[in-house]
């Protein structure tokens, strides 16, 4: 059917083709009848599409479905009456805003920067009034662009196709999202058994030391919120009166200037990474970088926080006085999560 709608019948007509003569070869004659009237069918449609998209000539049509927070835009370019691609963008954060709004971001975002445009552009019939849309870009295209819904004809045919394949791409990314959201869930929920958590560890802080340039240790905090990577919490510390290369100092040094942040999260230096306290803190290393996390904590009056160390070449988990290992979970949602490159 998308070749067909597409206008790429010959690998249609192959296959009729194909399974004709077959049929005939096997003398199931009533059989290759029934695949010669399709292929007759199809070829007679063909034509009649071919000339109907011949008519509408040089065109973008445009697709829309949201749900939610949700969208997804469907662009079909037409030129000379071919359909030459079918383009598919997903939009996120556009809860609350209306087809008009959604379209006109969408715009001014895809065809500001568009090498070229068309003459005209095919708009679902709800897009609202889009002069100032057209305007823009004709002035983008030095000649007169109209932006328009179709009320007839192949037009509106392909805009219907167009927001059709919109609305099934948004319910599948919807479905994919669900999954997504199912394995997180998933994952927290194996962690707090496995690490023998009082709660699911909705916000995970794991600290890691680096070397730059074989000289410098840099600390670096990286944050999960929900299972998700929430970058906008992501830290670095540079190490301050180091000499050498201590590892177990670094990590003392880095965990202790994080919560030293958490004890004064209302003060002048106000960071929102540092202001929420973590339900999981993990640490890149072994017993050592550990100890040294632990002996760096307690110098504050924290609430309970359950702190591991990650040792990734032996896929293990140290647990304060526990040790608890992965090996019979390699591919369980839980490790995943843990070993997840940032």
């Amino acid at each position: 059917m998308i070749e067909f709608l597409s206008g790429d019948i010959e690998p249609i007509q192959r296959e009729l083709e194909r399974k004709m003569q077959e049929a005939a070869a096997d003398e199931r004659f009533e059989e290759a009848a029934r695949y010669r009237n399709r292929l007759r069918s199809v070829q007679h449609l063909a034509e009649r599409q071919a000339a109907d998209l011949r008519s509408v000539g040089t065109i973008d049509v445009v697709g829309l479905a949201i749900e939610g927070d949700r969208a997804v835009v469907q662009v079909f370019p037409l030129r000379d009456g071919k359909l030459i691609d079918r383009y598919s963008f997903h939009l996120e954060n556009v809860g609350g805003q209306d087809v008009p709004t959604v379209l006109e971001s969408f715009f001014l975002e895809y065809y500001g920067s568009a090498p070229s445009l068309p003459p005209q552009i095919v708009v679902p019939r709800d897009a609202g009034d889009t002069t100032a849309l057209a305007g823009f870009l004709s002035e983008r295209r030095g000649a007169r662009v109209e932006v328009r819904a179709a009320e007839r004809g192949e037009k509106r045919r392909l805009q219907e196709l167009a927001a059709e394949n919109a609305r099934h791409a948004l319910e599948s990314d919807t479905e994919q999202a669900e999954l997504k959201r199912l394995r997180r869930v998933e994952a927290l929920e194996e962690l707090r058994e496995v690490l023998n958590l009082e709660a699911l560890p909705i916000r995970i802080e794991c600290f890691d030391i680096s070397t730059v340039m074989g000289q410098d240790n840099v600390g670096s905090m990286v944050v999960f919120q929900d299972g998700v990577a929430k970058k906008a919490h992501y830290r670095k510390f540079g190490i301050k009166g180091q000499v050498g290369m201590d590892d177990f100092a670094a990590m003392a040094e880095v965990v202790s200037r994080r919560f030293a942040r958490l004890a004064d999260a209302t003060g002048e230096e106000y960071d929102e990474s540092f202001a929420a306290t973590p339900n999981l803190v993990v640490i890149d290393g072994g017993k050592g970088q550990l100890s040294a996390a632990l002996a760096a904590m307690q110098a504050f009056d924290l609430p309970r926080v359950a702190v591991v160390a990650l040792a990734k070449k032996v896929e293990r988990c140290s647990c304060r006085a526990h040790l608890t290992r992965f090996a019979s979970r390699c591919i369980s949602p839980g490790l995943q999560l843990l070993q997840r490159d940032p």
